[in-house]
């Protein structure tokens, strides 16, 4: 277990919901190098299983063991100093915990889908920020192949973010009258890490989405086009990946260009002759 904590101060934390239960990660840049860890204890409590013991059961793994350091989580306190793991050994931690300590069949049936899905959906809250644009950059002299792979994969990157947005944004009109709550992760940000908040990234997602309507309207293209636009734009695989200083020019283009959208439709419906 390490206790070199000065270096593992996160320059992040979101807080997911996993089936009702919330669980923390944190995003910590050491040498470089950006990793997940998560708080081992509050998975405990939600399994019902005795923390002290699987503690134990931790440090007598040389694996975990050497994977386990404290890190200072925010709480209602104020800073707190937590034993965590890093994303990638939280299976393995998972699957020692023994089914015969979980004896009811709902919990048995809960741990059973930590195993499955913890490490997935803790992933895919912090991959935008782990995955940056510099990583899908396109290197000089790349091939035109590998360059329509680049834009494919921004493209599903930021389509898979809009479905997640969208499915967030169930309250009917939320689109037309802006955002009021905070949507893709739960976060508790204490620190620049995000070049934008989720608020912005909501703002963004829904003109995103009223050009992508507008442009299937009128049957001149569709989401796609306006992805491929935004990454080539603003080299962007996620909305969270946009820098602060761009999002108005980001939020303003997107608007111009919903605005020309709707006068071209307008011009040619007045000079229909039918």
């Amino acid at each position: 277990m390490s206790d070199d904590t000065a270096a593992l101060v996160p320059s992040e934390v979101k807080t997911v919901d996993f089936y009702g239960d919330t669980i923390a990660g944190a995003l910590v840049r050491a040498e470089g190098v950006d990793r997940i860890y998560v708080p081992a204890k509050p998975i405990c409590d939600y399994l019902g299983v005795d923390w002290s013991a699987q503690r134990q059961r931790i440090l007598r793994d040389p694996v975990l063991a050497e994977g386990m350091v404290v890190i200072p989580m925010p709480s209602a306190r104020g800073p707190q100093p937590t034993a965590c793991l890093p994303l990638d050994l939280i299976p393995g931690f998972l699957f020692g915990i023994s089914t015969g300590r979980v004896t009811k069949p709902e919990v048995q049936e809960k741990l059973n889908r930590y195993r499955r899905e913890c490490f997935r959906i803790l992933w895919e809250a912090f991959r935008p920020d782990i995955i940056t644009a510099e990583d899908w950059a396109p290197a000089p002299g790349v091939s035109g192949a590998q360059l329509a792979y680049e834009i494919a994969t921004a493209v599903q990157h930021l389509a898979r973010q809009q479905l997640e947005l969208e499915q967030r944004l169930n309250a009917a009109g939320r689109w037309a009258k802006g955002i009021e709550e905070r949507v893709e992760v739960l976060e508790l940000s204490i620190g620049p890490r995000s070049p934008i908040d989720d608020e912005q990234a909501a703002a963004l997602a829904a003109a995103v989405r009223a050009v992508g309507h507008a442009l299937e309207q009128r049957g001149v293209g569709d989401y796609r086009g306006v992805y491929g636009q935004l990454y080539a734009r603003f080299g962007i695989t996620s909305y969270k990946n946009l820098q602060r200083e761009k999002y108005e020019q980001a939020l303003a283009w997107l608007q111009e260009w919903h605005r020309e959208i709707t006068e071209e439709a307008t011009r040619t419906e007045s000079t229909d002759p039918s």
